[in-house]
């Protein structure tokens, strides 16, 4: 069941999308129950994906982080907790929990255009969009040159220029600039990174 703790914090729409799948659980089989332990807003650039379906975030924290689970989610975000993303999806009455990026595309799949292909790229890693390229407060640059987000295409398919931080273990975390090619049947594969900023501090994440 989801809770109202949750709920509050998401637009009318998304909630009404929650308390459907929460209230409805018919619309969920035993095998596709969400298990979320905190679900959130995707980010922006996912409200281009096609066909356009109410989608939230949910964050699932695995019983044991067995590796013999099947499709525990698309990203690990957890550090040492074995914590996935995950989406919940709308259509109509049904609640579909996308737990793999497999699944993901059978969903949203072909990528038409750069706005799908960020979205792609956003939903199936662990990198983010960037727009402003200000060194970070307790950071300092170690690029010649940041490049803010930018998707061009590509005769493979799409070039999408992303961030990402090392947001775990001990040391500085630093930022790196991430490109990937994002294929017209939904496929991202990384194709470069370069470390854009660090920090002279040392902080450990669990």
């Amino acid at each position: 069941m989801f809770s109202v703790s949750c709920i509050k914090y998401i637009p009318v729409w998304l909630a009404a999308l929650l308390l459907v799948c929460a209230l409805m659980p018919v619309s969920i089989s035993q095998s596709e129950q969400p298990g979320c332990f905190e679900i959130k807003n995707v980010s922006s650039e996912l409200y281009a994906l096609t066909p356009a379906l109410p989608i939230v975030e949910c964050l699932y924290l695995t019983k044991d982080d067995s590796p013999d689970e099947v499709d525990p989610g698309i990203v690990r975000e957890g550090c040492m907790m074995p914590i996935y993303r995950r989406f919940i999806v709308g259509q109509g009455t049904d609640c579909r929990i996308i737990s793999s990026a497999e699944q993901f595309r059978l969903m949203f799949a072909p990528v038409q255009s750069k706005e799908e292909a960020l979205a792609f790229a956003v939903a199936l890693t662990d990198s983010f969009a960037l727009y402003d390229t200000t060194v970070p407060e307790g950071y300092f640059k170690t690029a010649s040159q940041v490049t803010p987000t930018y998707v061009e295409d590509t005769k493979e398919g799409y070039a999408v220029h992303l961030f990402e931080i090392q947001s775990c273990g001990c040391g500085s975390h630093p930022y790196y600039a991430v490109d990937y090619l994002v294929t017209g049947d939904g496929n991202v594969t990384e194709t470069h990174r370069e470390e854009v900023f660090n920090s002279n501090h040392s902080i450990c994440v669990d």
